[in-house]
């Protein structure tokens, strides 16, 4: 399964990684920024090491507006750091690509 098919069984909802999000980010302004592009949910996660050094967050939003989404956020420097926003990939596609074996 691909990302646009799972975006289709969710509804025409999509979800996205924002990812190098700075640490002293509150949840509360990355929901402000996000809501100018129709994000409906945003969820702030921390990585498993160093947690300081890595934030992250899964927001959905509607899939009509991915792409234009993805073009105005990333990159964009807020409070000192490049965001990088892209499609989440599903967990079996991530754990699939870490192992670099194509099997499942």
């Amino acid at each position: 399964m691909n990302i646009r098919e799972h975006n289709e069984l969710c509804g025409g909802q999509t979800r996205l990684y924002i990812g190098n999000l700075p640490f002293s980010m509150m949840e509360a302004h990355l929901r402000r920024l996000l809501s100018q592009v129709g994000v409906t949910r945003v969820q702030i996660e921390m990585g498993p090491k160093r947690a300081a050094e890595r934030r992250f967050a899964f927001a959905n939003m509607s899939s009509r507006d991915e792409k234009r989404t993805i073009e105005s956020l990333d990159g964009q420097i807020i409070l000192g750091t490049k965001l990088r926003v892209g499609p989440a990939r599903p967990k079996f596609e991530r754990a699939q690509s870490l192992r670099g074996d194509g099997h499942q």
